[in-house]
């Protein structure tokens, strides 16, 4: 409230700080702002390549699978 002249209530400790873990330590520069490291770049590089080799499997093998049964419906090959 605006103009109100009552303290903040401080009879609620605080919850404790978290224990740091080392890794996030090595996670920020020298002036404390965020950093990736180039294993989180390489792993980020990594999981794209994966899902656009995947995809491009994916969509080659079903063309395939378009293409040969074109093909069959064209000869009037059974089975």
């Amino acid at each position: 409230m605006a103009g109100s002249d009552t303290p903040p209530d401080r009879s609620r400790p605080h919850a404790p700080p978290r224990p740091l873990h080392p890794g996030r330590l090595r996670a920020r520069d020298r002036r404390g702002r965020r950093v990736l490291r180039a294993g989180s770049w390489l792993g980020i590089v990594w999981i794209l390549i994966a899902g656009i080799s995947s995809n491009m499997a994916w969509y080659y093998l079903r063309k395939a699978r378009a293409d040969r049964a074109a093909d069959h419906e064209s000869t009037g090959a059974a089975g």
